[in-house]
């Protein structure tokens, strides 16, 4: 599967966006509901590995 270079540039972003998003809420209001945010910068770090 191809993944253009500018696809996946904005998923980089879109990702490390919510991961910092997600940590600075969840250290605000200790909601554990938003460490969901950072399931896709989980992914992010596997796929890197799998490639």
């Amino acid at each position: 599967m191809q993944i253009s270079n500018g696809l996946l540039l904005l998923i980089f972003f879109v990702s490390i966006t919510l991961f910092f998003w997600g940590s600075l809420k969840a250290l605000k209001t200790q909601k554990k509901i938003y460490l969901l945010a950072m399931i896709p910068m989980g992914m992010l770090i596997a796929v890197m590995f799998l490639i």
